[in-house]
């Protein structure tokens, strides 16, 4: 026997058409393999008040619909280098419900994309690439020669990107 789901509606109806057929609250939880407790609490309300849906629950509703999270997804994986302002900017040019950036950061959350430091990679280009590919092979076999090498300081230089920490 499951427990601790919501019922469908279906599973709702089987229960009253088999109250219906004059089957008791035992019966029908055998039959349905559900709790007989909650047989007898859908068969008293539909006999008390004639419903057959759960009382609705309180809380607020969403306020995004699935269609409009899954557009805000998108957004997001077009460019995720964006941040969450940019992703929220985005999301409201389109002319759909507008958001703050809360809202936008909770549907993210939801959908299990949290922001990360993303990892830092050099820029090489296909030809430079080659030329340190050709390089080292050129020095492969070095031993001695290393010991005629000079080694200088070394220093940085940035050319495309900043030094701090780039999120995505």
């Amino acid at each position: 026997m499951t427990q601790r789901r919501e019922l469908t509606d279906f599973e709702r109806g089987m229960v009253i058409g088999l109250h219906k057929g004059n089957h008791g609250a035992s019966e029908i939880a055998r039959i349905l393999e559900m709790r007989r407790e909650t047989c007898r609490d859908i068969i008293k309300r539909f006999c008390e008040e004639g419903l057959t849906k759960p009382a609705p629950r309180s809380g607020r509703p969403p306020l995004l619909t699935e269609r409009e999270e899954r557009t805000l997804i998108r957004i997001m994986k077009d460019d995720r280098h964006d941040s969450l302002q940019q992703i929220t900017d985005k999301f409201n040019d389109f002319g759909l419900t507008p958001i703050s950036t809360s809202t936008a950061r909770c549907v993210l959350h939801k959908h299990d994309y949290f922001g990360w430091v993303g990892t830092r990679k050099p820029f090489v280009s296909e030809v430079n690439r080659k030329k340190r590919l050709k390089w080292s092979r050129e020095r492969l076999k070095w031993d001695e020669e290393w010991n005629t090498v000079i080694w200088s300081d070394e220093s940085r230089f940035l050319l495309f990107e900043s030094d701090g920490r780039r999120w995505v």
